[in-house]
């Protein structure tokens, strides 16, 4: 796949925009998903969730069973409020990180009293303020708030989950070189689905003639490029 270069180039999502996360998608997933035909929210990490009449409490049940890549155990409650102290942290850059201050808190410390794991499956936010749309800020194409590892955090650190992030989506990450891809191979039995490729990779390419080149030539499969290249495009 070839696209335009993203503002913030990073394997961390808290430390890119959600314009820049693109790349981040193949290998990490998020509580809900979208139905992109219908645009309904849909179970993903999450399998039920359920608001509180005045739209302060939020409770999710989790899926069972969900390994993170290269071995970091199964994907439970204390993740959520990991990747929740992740995008709240001081020096994020991430698009929603004001809105998730405002509502579950800026410091571990707060983040840990508002939102409860009851157990490895369950997870209750109490929200500072109400909220009736906290499950489409959940939601792939929606967020930029990634489930990530507390295990791998823990036992390896930032820099670690930065050479070598573990995630739970259908590819882990494989390799990445600035400025030119970042490469994936497939998670075999994936819980959602096993790719049928083997190997996906993202190529960033800044010109959009070169992206269409590359597509004419066979050398990629799937491109971005500008309105005005679809006719050259179209006519090959």
């Amino acid at each position: 796949v070839s696209i335009a270069p993203f503002p913030h180039e990073t394997n961390l999502f808290w430390e890119g925009s959600l314009s820049s996360n693109l790349d981040e998608r193949p290998n990490q997933e998020f509580l809900i998903d979208v139905d992109q035909p219908t645009v309904q929210l849909k179970p993903m990490l999450a399998t039920k969730l359920e608001m509180s009449p005045d739209g302060k409490t939020w409770t999710f049940q989790l899926r069972k069973g969900v390994p993170f890549h290269f071995g970091f155990g199964e994907f439970t409650g204390a993740d959520v409020v990991h990747s929740l102290e992740r995008i709240t942290s001081e020096g994020a850059i991430a698009t929603y990180q004001g809105d998730w201050q405002k509502l579950v808190g800026k410091t571990p410390a707060e983040i840990q009293q508002n939102v409860k794991v009851v157990d490895n499956y369950q997870v209750v936010f109490n929200l500072k303020t109400p909220s009736v749309t906290l499950a489409s800020w959940q939601a792939a194409a929606y967020t930029d708030l990634f489930m990530v590892s507390k295990n791998q955090w823990d036992k390896v650190g930032i820099e670690g989950m930065r050479q070598k992030p573990a995630g739970t989506g259908s590819y882990q990450y494989k390799e990445r070189r600035l400025g030119e891809y970042i490469r994936f191979e497939r998670v075999e039995n994936h819980w959602r689905q096993t790719p049928e490729f083997r190997e996906l990779e993202m190529r960033f390419p800044p010109e959009d003639v070169t992206r269409l080149a590359a597509l004419l030539a066979g050398e990629t499969h799937i491109a971005d490029i500008p309105r005005s290249l679809h006719k050259q495009a179209l006519a090959r």
